[in-house]
């Protein structure tokens, strides 16, 4: 995407750096910027409380937000400042010895590889694809003893054919590569 489009009568306010419509001067100007910044830190980056408490429409900051780059970094910057703030709240949680919840949650986020869930636990989705050959196979499992696969191919062996209708006389391996089984 490229640069963010305004319209002409938009001017950067030398003294802030931010963006201005002075047609609109009090919309969302500079101070209305600063203002709404020191307000949505103090809501906890709570975005619709901040805007009802300044009386902001939503299209008004989306729109400031996607083309003023200063008030976008600015809002950006607060975001990782809060996210620092409640990590170093969770931390001093995590020490207490009540927090046993938190505690937890930070040796899983400090040391995955040591307290974090165990691999191969969980459950796992198989989607299975079968032909018209694989599935006779399927119906026949009773009968079948003895399977092992090797890259690429399964091998059955079908001990449990009858003699008598011409079947079990080879008791050899049937092989079935995975492009007979797509």
């Amino acid at each position: 995407m490229g640069e963010p489009q305004y319209s002409h009568n938009h001017v950067i306010n030398p003294k802030t750096g931010y963006l201005e419509n002075p047609a609109y001067a009090h919309d969302f100007d500079s101070e209305r910027k600063e203002q709404f910044l020191r307000v949505y830190y103090k809501n906890c980056l709570r975005l619709y409380r901040t805007l009802d408490e300044l009386g902001i429409s939503p299209s008004t900051y989306d729109r400031h937000y996607h083309i003023d780059k200063l008030f976008k970094e600015n809002v950006d910057k607060l975001k990782t400042r809060y996210a620092d703030e409640l990590e170093g709240v969770s931390r001093e949680s995590a020490l207490n010895p009540k927090s046993m919840i938190e505690r937890i949650f930070q040796l899983k986020s400090l040391f995955p590889s040591k307290y974090g869930e165990a691999k191969g636990s969980g459950n796992t989705m198989v989607n299975l694809v079968f032909d018209g050959n694989m599935l006779g196979i399927l119906k026949n499992r009773d009968r079948i003893l003895e399977t092992k696969e090797a890259p690429n191919e399964i091998y059955v062996t079908d001990f449990g054919a009858s003699p008598l209708n011409g079947e079990g006389k080879d008791t050899q391996p049937t092989k079935h590569t995975d492009t007979e089984r797509t």
